[in-house]
């Protein structure tokens, strides 16, 4: 035993301490947007995933869906092409797809299912935010980010600074912690939690929920004309949700469905199940399907809003220099957009006097 021991290999990481002004921590299309407004060379970007351009600028599912989102962002960029008909959604029963709001009913709808019955329209992102097609600005993010995972966070109250420590070793001190990742993935980061209010708490902890399994189909050939988000059940006997899917073409074609899921209910196991029996309806609807297929990608996402969470809460009770980001960032009270609206107001709001869509230039 003694032996073994000794021939194991220990290491022991030094710590590296970094001060920077700001530091912006998030790895979606939002934290992107922040960082071409207010990045500057006291910025440091650090990402649990690389932020890929395709990733975020593939068509993918309309991004913006439901009325208020809808006028919110025909407010917001009065110059981006925006398609002028929603798109409606539709169910698979009975061997068709239906639309909701008729006289058939879909199975039961759970999780974070209902947002995706409301109709839909895509716009321009290249229009909308013209730092997407600047090569200097993907420069600066190349220059500006690492990759890291998080250890833990603490406030230095004498200071009013922020201490963020990876599993690496870097320790950064910073004046302002921009966080783009969901709220509870702070709160679970922060061990001395009586830092906080009560109500800054149940916000956070309110932003979880369930996560969501992504299959994506890279197809040689369309499938269909269908350009609507589309559900397919995965069990008429069972509560089991749906698979929601949409058709796009982004240089290749494409087939992308979502799930969500509670992760206390679901293994690895369950998910396999999940994907075989999506596979076996995709093949039912659409017989050509298994023939096309040229690449599959399975991923699975905890990073994502939850649908109807509590978001109303005084932001006096942040402490100083922490600002929030995203789909599940705050917002000021009677601003009832969500998802990808929310993500873009949550950068707007920082931009002192500004006007309606100019924080993209």
């Amino acid at each position: 035993m003694g032996i073994l021991k000794s021939l194991k290999k220990e290491t022991i990481k030094t710590k590296k301490h970094i001060e920077v002004k700001k530091l912006i921590v998030g790895d979606d299309f939002h934290t992107l947007h922040y960082l071409s407004a207010f990045g500057d060379q006291e910025t440091r970007l650090v990402v649990l995933k690389k932020i890929e351009k395709e990733s975020i600028v593939g068509k993918s599912f309309q991004r913006v869906r439901g009325a208020e989102n809808i006028e919110r962002c025909r407010q917001i960029f009065p110059n981006a092409s925006i398609e002028n008909e929603a798109l409606r959604p539709t169910f698979y029963k009975e061997n068709k797809f239906r639309h909701f709001g008729g006289r058939s009913k879909s199975e039961k709808l759970l999780l974070n299912e209902e947002f995706y019955t409301q109709d839909s329209v895509d716009f321009n992102l290249y229009e909308a935010f013209p730092f997407l097609n600047d090569s200097s600005f993907w420069e600066r993010y190349a220059e500006s980010f690492q990759q890291n995972q998080l250890k833990s966070i603490d406030f230095i109250a004498d200071e009013n600074k922020w201490s963020v420590e990876f599993f690496n070793g870097d320790l950064f001190k910073v004046e302002n912690l921009v966080w783009g990742l969901p709220p509870w993935k702070f709160l679970k980061l922060v061990e001395n939690k009586a830092l906080f209010e009560n109500n800054f708490i149940e916000y956070c902890e309110s932003t979880k929920g369930s996560y969501c399994l992504t299959v994506k189909f890279q197809l040689s050939e369309p499938l269909s004309n269908q350009k609507e988000t589309f559900f397919i059940p995965l069990s008429l006997t069972h509560d089991w949700g749906h698979f929601i899917g949409e058709f796009y073409k982004y240089n290749h074609y494409f087939l992308e469905l979502v799930n969500y899921f509670d992760p206390d209910d679901v293994n690895e196991e369950g998910i396999s199940k999940r994907i075989k029996l999506l596979k076996r309806s995709l093949e039912k609807i659409y017989p050509q399907f298994a023939g096309t297929i040229q690449k599959e990608f399975i991923s699975v996402n905890e990073n994502i809003p939850q649908f109807g969470f509590e978001s109303k809460f005084c932001t006096k009770s942040m402490l100083p220099g922490l600002s929030f980001i995203g789909e599940s960032a705050p917002l000021p009270e009677g601003e009832g957009t969500s998802h990808f609206l929310r993500g873009v107001l949550s950068c707007k709001q920082f931009a002192k006097d500004s006007v309606a869509g100019d924080i993209h230039n």
